[in-house]
C-alpha cells in the first residue's frame, strides 16, 4: 500500500510538472488536477510545491498562494516558503518577508526560526533591509551558540557577507549615525567566523548526503524495474488469456 502511495504521488507529481513546462505553463491545468486529487482525499503535497514555485516565479501573491495551500490542509515544502520570503524582499517588502520565515518556522520548523539555512537567510536579508538591528542581533546570536551542520553552508556565508556589504555602505553614507551601524556590523562579522568554523561540519553533512541520495536513486530504479517487469508479466498474462478464449470460442 505504502508503495502505491508513493507511485501515485509521483504519478501526479510528473502530470503536474509537465503541465508547468514550457516559456508558457499552464498553472491552471496543473491546479486542476491537484484540487481533484485533493477532493478524493490523496496526498498532493510533493505535486503542490513545483506549481507554487512556478506561480510565485511569475508574479503570483506569495500570501494568497502560501495560505490557500495552508487552508488545504497541505504541508507547504519548505522550498516554496523560501521562493515566497524571496518573492517579498524582491518587491521590497521585508518585513512582509520576515512575517512568512515566522510561518514556515511556525508550519516546517517547531517554532524555530533558525530550522534551516533558508530561513535563516532570508531573515537576515529582511532584518539587514530594514535596519531592524535588534532583531538581527537576536538572531545572530542564536546563530553562534550552538553548532549545526548547516551553519556551514554557503547560503549562510553568502547572506552574511552580502548583509555586511550592505550595512558597510550605509556606514558611509550615515556617517552621523555610524556606530549604529558599526555594532551590526561586528554582530555579522561573528557569525560569519562562526559559520566558516562549522565548514567541515556541513562538507562531511554533504558527503553523506550524496552518499544517501546514490544509494536512494539505485533503490528507485530497482524498484522501478521491478514495477515494469510486473507490468509486463500481467500484459503477457492477458494476451495468453485473450488467445486460449479465442481459441475456445473458434
Amino acid at each position: 500500500m505504502a508503495f502505491a502511495g508513493r507511485r501515485a504521488q509521483f504519478i501526479l507529481r510528473r502530470a503536474v510538472v509537465k503541465h508547468l513546462k514550457g516559456p508558457d505553463p499552464d498553472t491552471h491545468g496543473a491546479a486542476r488536477l491537484i484540487h481533484v486529487a485533493h477532493r478524493e482525499g490523496r496526498d498532493v503535497s510533493s505535486a503542490l510545491t513545483p506549481l507554487l514555485i512556478t506561480q510565485l516565479k511569475r508574479g503570483g501573491n506569495p500570501w494568497r498562494l502560501i495560505n490557500d495551500a495552508l487552508r488545504m490542509g497541505v504541508r507547504v515544502h519548505d522550498r516554496a516558503y523560501n521562493k515566497a520570503a524571496q518573492a517579498l524582499s524582491t518587491r521590497g517588502d521585508h518585513q512582509g518577508a520576515a512575517k512568512m520565515c515566522e510561518v514556515a518556522a511556525r508550519e516546517n520548523g517547531k517554532g524555530q526560526l533558525l530550522y534551516n539555512q533558508y530561513n535563516f537567510a532570508n531573515l537576515v536579508f529582511a532584518y539587514t533591509g530594514i535596519a531592524e538591528y535588534k532583531a538581527l542581533q537576536s538572531l545572530l546570536s542564536r546563530l553562534t551558540s550552538e553548532v549545526r551542520w548547516w551553519h556551514g553552508s554557503r547560503t549562510c556565508k553568502e547572506s552574511i557577507k552580502l548583509a555586511m556589504k550592505n550595512v558597510a555602505r550605509r556606514i558611509i553614507l550615515h556617517s552621523a549615525n555610524s556606530e549604529y551601524h558599526r555594532q551590526a556590523l561586528i554582530h555579522l562579522d561573528n557569525a560569519l567566523l562562526h559559520v566558516k568554523s562549522c565548514r567541515p561540519t556541513w562538507k562531511c553533512r554533504q558527503a553523506v548526503s550524496e552518499a544517501y541520495i546514490g544509494l536512494a536513486g539505485r533503490r528507485l530504479d530497482a524498484s522501478l524495474k521491478r514495477l515494469r517487469a510486473m507490468q509486463k508479466r500481467q500484459g503477457k498474462s492477458k494476451g495468453r488469456r485473450g488467445r486460449r478464449q479465442s481459441d475456445e470460442v473458434g
